[in-house]
């Protein structure tokens, strides 16, 4: 099974992108959805703040299935899982917990250490992706 990891701007940038990778085990770091809490009330763009209440509401209704951190079915096909970066794990030199996209690239490397056959990280962000090429981690 293809396993995806999504950063918070994709999710910003299309909420629907949970429905993208049908089949697919999509994971969402913890520090995803710190950031997307964030922005729901800070002084960013009234649209930026919408589509991170709507990204919030399609979670919970997920969440209503099952918890997040056990997996839920997606339509798509596939499933949908919160995962935390575990407190043993040992962080790449070059990466700091203090920055949350380090700490989601954690994850990823955290989620390819367990046994992950195929992982993809799906960002907008540019040095997110540039950093995670040099980890080797696949990115789209």
């Amino acid at each position: 099974m293809r396993t995806i990891v999504l950063d918070t701007n994709v999710l910003l940038s299309d909420p629907e992108v949970l429905e993208a990778y049908p089949g697919a085990e999509i994971i969402l770091p913890d520090t995803v959805l710190a950031e997307l809490d964030k922005i729901k009330t800070s002084r960013a763009d009234a649209d930026l703040r919408y589509r991170g209440r709507s990204v919030s509401r399609v979670l919970f209704e997920l969440s209503e299935k099952g918890p997040l951190s056990e997996g839920v079915k997606l339509p798509s096909g596939g499933e949908l899982r919160v995962v935390h970066l575990d407190s043993d794990f040992e962080t790449p030199e070059g990466l700091t917990l203090r920055n949350a996209d380090d700490r989601i690239l954690a994850v990823a490397l955290q989620v390819c250490q367990s046994g992950c056959e195929q992982l993809t990280l799906v960002t907008n962000d540019l040095n997110m992706l540039l950093k995670a090429q040099g980890m080797g981690i696949e990115v789209e």
